[in-house]
């Protein structure tokens, strides 16, 4: 979307399988998915990530404001991922620039403004709609009682194949 106007924040967002070889076999599995790019010329970067193989989360990493950020639906506290993320990045500034990341310019944070959700099974829902309104620069003003719409409008950009313009 970024590339039809200048108003929405540049994003790149990565399958979920990034964070899970990230997480079990380090840089060197996921040094490859970067080759003919720059992450650090985007706005946004997301991550969704499937803890413990049974609930959805997001972590983004805002290379403007620099911070990476861990969205749980849940409220969970992350304490594996942004750890290794932030390695992830430093090692890949390091290979894109030949310099060093400045680590005390960012901040890790688990996300103070993230929806909450009510019951067991709306995760994936909340991580992506997060990620639609991180990537349309909007605040996070949904929660539990919107995921039945949600459902709906993702269902249809599915099924369209493309993402709709309503917000």
């Amino acid at each position: 979307r970024s590339k039809e106007t200048n108003t929405l924040p540049k994003v790149h967002a990565f399958g979920y399988i990034f964070m899970k070889n990230l997480i079990d076999h380090g840089f060197a599995k996921v040094s490859k998915y970067t080759k003919n790019m720059n992450l650090f010329d985007y706005h946004f970067v997301m991550f969704p990530f499937h803890v413990n193989g049974n609930h959805w989360v997001l972590l983004t990493a805002d290379m403007k404001q620099k911070s990476i950020k861990y969205y749980d639906s849940l409220k969970g506290a992350d304490k594996e991922a942004m750890p290794k993320l932030f390695e992830y990045l430093k090692m890949e500034f390091f290979i894109k620039t030949n310099r060093k990341l400045e680590e005390k310019h960012w901040k890790l944070v688990c996300a103070n403004d993230c929806p909450e959700q009510t019951n067991s099974f709306d995760c994936g829902v909340f991580t992506c709609q997060i990620a639609e309104y991180i990537a349309r620069g909007k605040p996070l003003t949904f929660g539990q009682n919107d995921m039945p719409f949600m459902r709906k409008k993702m269902m249809a950009e599915i099924l369209d194949g493309k993402l709709s313009q309503y917000f």
